[in-house]
């Protein structure tokens, strides 16, 4: 057979760019722009965020004794503001774990531009809708006085004699590691914790905190200090010059309690109405108070219906008498004394009909051992 005359298999072959139209060649090349651009800008947006994350980790590390563990999301505006959300922070302390806080938003002010100005320092700290838990331990401890020391994993950060730290973009410069313009806290919530020798524990629960602290000449400064506490108004004020040894000036006050709302976590049989007032103040100095902080207040309930309190039952059982719609205990006043774990009552007056109770006592912070 001749295969001269058969017909050659046809050949194919990639068209040169040169031989597409002018507009062929812009639009592929606008694709290819398009496709480089977007994957950069994943790239970028993944690497900076970890970076920046891990930045924002470790200057908040810096601050004290806990750490950042947990971040939602993060963002970083043109000023070079670091905003967290759903952030939570934990203490580590003799093997235990504990949540600090967690809010709902962080901004962390800086003292210039993430990835871009060395020797970075938080100038100012907003917590927005933030929970927080401040714990007495049996021993005595309380969290928040360790919190706010730099752990001494962290070393403190030397400038070359060729490199200054950064001047703050709008703030005065920073006391030692604390935020020059302070940590500000919105709408927060504030769980206080109680734990008693005997291992009991009991919560008080502040709601609407608003806050301000800051350290300025050395001084802690806790100011204002507001809070909604069971139907009433809470103010506090605090300083502290030193956490070692401890060195510290409380004073609180709570108006216009709703003694219901306070008396439901004991159980009592029926809901107890009044109206709870007190004023409240803690020193502790190793000139004034020794090793151990004292504090000192003044309790007053009216408007109330107390009888059926658990306190009252033990003292209601030895006079022989039980409740009665004639029988009311409607104002109580109490002065007392705390000292390490125990709550010391040195004026009782339980003011009603047909008895009225006078006297002093003690029992443990958690409420037991009375």
């Amino acid at each position: 057979m001749d295969t001269a005359d058969a017909p050659s298999p046809k050949k194919t072959s990639a068209t040169p760019l040169s031989a597409l139209s002018l507009p062929a060649r812009y639009t592929l090349l606008i694709g290819a722009l398009a496709l480089l651009t977007v994957v950069y800008w994943i790239a970028r947006d993944i690497v900076y965020t970890r970076l920046v994350k891990r930045t924002a980790q470790n200057l908040l590390n810096n601050l004290g004794s806990f750490g950042v563990e947990k971040i939602g999301a993060i963002e970083v505006d043109v000023q070079g503001d670091i905003t967290l959300h759903r952030a939570e922070i934990y203490t580590r302390r003799r093997g235990q774990r504990r949540l600090f806080y967690r809010a709902e938003k962080v901004v962390l002010s800086l003292s210039g531009i993430p990835l871009q100005d060395r020797n970075l320092r938080i100038q100012r700290v907003d917590l927005f809708r933030p929970e927080m838990f401040v714990r007495r331990e049996a021993d005595g401890d309380w969290n928040v006085l360790w919190a706010f020391q730099k752990s001494p994993g962290v070393p403190t950060p030397v400038f070359k004699e060729d490199t200054k730290p950064l001047l703050p973009k709008e703030f005065t410069p920073p006391d030692e590691s604390f935020p020059a313009n302070g940590v500000h806290v919105y709408d927060g919530t504030l769980h206080l914790v109680l734990s008693g020798r005997s291992g009991g524990e009991t919560t008080w629960t502040l709601n609407s905190v608003n806050a301000v602290m800051e350290k300025i000449h050395g001084v802690l400064q806790v100011r204002p200090f507001t809070a909604n506490f069971y139907g009433g108004r809470f103010v506090g004020d605090i300083e502290s010059t030193s956490t070692t040894p401890l060195a510290v000036d409380v004073r609180l006050r709570v108006t216009g309690g709703d003694v219901s709302r306070m008396a439901a976590r004991l159980g009592p049989p029926r809901p107890i109405p009044g109206r709870f007032d007190a004023a409240f103040s803690l020193t502790s100095s190793r000139e004034e108070t020794g090793r151990k902080p004292i504090a000192s207040g003044h309790l007053m309930i009216t408007d109330g219906d107390l009888w059926d309190l658990p306190a009252f039952s033990g003292i209601l059982a030895a006079l022989a008498l039980s409740p009665g719609a004639d029988r009311k205990i409607d104002t109580a006043e109490l002065q007392f004394l705390i000292h390490e774990d125990q709550f010391t009552i040195t004026q009782m007056d339980f003011l009603g009909y047909p008895v009225c109770l006078f006297g002093d006592g003690r029992m443990d912070l958690n409420g037991q051992n009375l």
